[in-house]
């Protein structure tokens, strides 16, 4: 079950929302279980010269973790509390400047065994992670486009049992019983320049972004993107785009160590490449898009191992790419009874070489998905159905347990699955069920971890 309470104050010049949910459930097989509660508030503030935007929020969670790092002990658990806030600003005038300052404290405790702990566990894993940045950007218009740039400094950090290199002294860990053994800490800047020029069809943006992180031994490093958009005539544009990108090793990938897995302080960053050329085009009543994509990368982060009795270890692939194209389709009914018809398509085929290796993400992949969505009433116009269909067939395969040992590679098999939802809508209230994988099919998204079989979900939603 879930209870969700909201309440919004605005006039001209302010704003304030709070919000507070809380949900529970049982899981659906065993260890599945989840409580889950939100608190959020949101404040805006606008005088003539300056837009302000403050927000702040906690999250906690305690969830059955079955099969969370290996299906070899699925009686996982985690316990993770969140706090953030954040302020911003965005000037008025030809020059606007829109600074930003955010902070983020996250909690987590995760035990490998949730009751009846082998005696040779060690206790349970404990970790508090930061983050910090200040941002500030400044965008002009002038008579040859709008150009943009600015600055972020993000400092990013970690306290663990686990995570990092060693404290000389342990520090107390909040809401544990135990203390922080370990520490990680690394720092990013970047600066970014960015113009775009609007002509009578034709659409320019160029960027560039300069970045240097503390963790490695290099200096700046730039990473160009273009993007380029022509509207041939109204309700259809036909656009490409190329840009470059790097993502860092997460502190998990760097230095987790457990029963099943083994991190590498040696990992470097991902380096990616990416083209996208596409189409599109809408008017009253159709909306269509295809779109055809080329992503090359280099030094790419997976968690592998040769055989499946073996610890997942994380590595870099030297090289992995992927192309593909993506087709969508929506039509808005003006016919009695159906309201909307939705139809999408998407391809991805990859070029790897994995060289035998048994892969935990990055080498299994959706080959084809396949996706149809239809809104109807009855006649009666308040009451309204959904169906939605999902057919996809994911590529590469998963280690097998049984009875908690590896018995060998199973491959991933395609499966359809069918929803409904139907709703009762009044001015101020509506009703509505839904009806999950109603024809009760067994499936897998990851390995070991069978999804539910038909459910249902009801309830009803009050505005004043």
């Amino acid at each position: 079950w879930k209870v969700e309470l909201g309440a919004n104050y605005a006039n001209q010049n302010h704003s304030q929302r709070i919000s507070a949910s809380h949900t529970r459930t049982d899981g659906y097989i065993d260890n599945t279980d989840n409580k889950m509660t939100n608190i959020a508030w949101l404040s805006t503030i606008s005088t003539p010269e300056v837009d302000y935007n403050f927000q702040a929020g906690f999250n906690a969670k305690g969830y059955g973790a079955n099969c969370f790092y290996t299906a070899a002990y699925p009686n996982q658990f985690e316990r993770t509390k969140r706090f953030f806030v954040s302020a911003g600003a965005d000037t008025k005038g030809r020059v606007r400047f829109s600074p930003k300052v955010y902070w983020t404290r996250h909690f987590d405790h995760y035990e490998l065994f949730r009751s009846n702990p082998a005696s040779w566990y060690k206790g349970p894993n404990v970790h508090s992670s930061q983050v910090f940045g200040i941002n500030l950007s400044a965008t002009t218009q002038w008579q040859y486009g709008t150009t943009s740039l600015g600055a972020e400094l993000r400092n990013e950090s970690v306290l663990s049992n686990v995570l990092g290199e060693p404290l000389k002294t342990p520090l107390d860990a909040p809401f544990e019983e135990r203390d922080y053994t370990k520490k990680a800490d690394r720092t990013n800047v970047s600066y970014f320049l960015e113009h775009d020029v609007i002509l009578d069809k034709l659409t320019l943006s160029l960027g560039v972004l300069a970045n240097w992180n503390s963790s490695l031994n290099q200096g700046l490093r730039f990473f160009p993107g273009i993007d380029l958009s022509y509207r041939f005539f109204p309700g259809f544009r036909a656009y490409a785009n190329w840009n470059r990108a790097l993502r860092m090793p997460t502190f998990i990938d760097l230095y987790y160590e457990g029963v099943s897995n083994i991190g590498n302080v040696e990992l470097k960053p991902e380096e990616s490449e990416a083209f996208e050329i596409g189409a599109k085009f809408f008017n009253d009543n159709w909306q269509a898009s295809l779109t055809g994509f080329y992503h090359k990368g280099k030094n790419m982060i997976d968690w592998i191992k040769e055989n499946p009795e073996d610890k997942w270890e994380s590595r870099n692939l030297t090289k992995l790419d992927n192309y593909g194209v993506e087709l969508a389709v929506v039509h808005k009914s003006t016919l009695p009874v159906l309201r909307r018809l939705e139809l999408g398509y998407a391809f991805i085929n990859q070029k790897k070489d994995s060289k035998g290796l048994l892969s935990n993400y990055a080498l299994n992949y959706l080959k084809h998905k396949f996706t149809a969505s239809l809104t109807h009433d009855f006649g009666f116009k308040p009451l309204t159905a959904t169906w939605h269909a999902r057919w996809q067939d994911r590529e590469g395969g998963y280690v097998k347990f049984v009875d908690k040992k590896a018995v060998g590679q199973e491959d991933y098999k395609p499966y359809c699955v069918v929803d409904l939802h139907v709703e009762f809508a009044r001015e101020h209230w509506s009703v509505y069920a839904e009806a999950n994988n109603l024809f009760d099919v067994e499936y897998y998204d990851l390995g070991n971890i069978p999804q539910p079989k038909s459910w249902l979900k009801a309830g009803f939603r009050f505005t004043l």
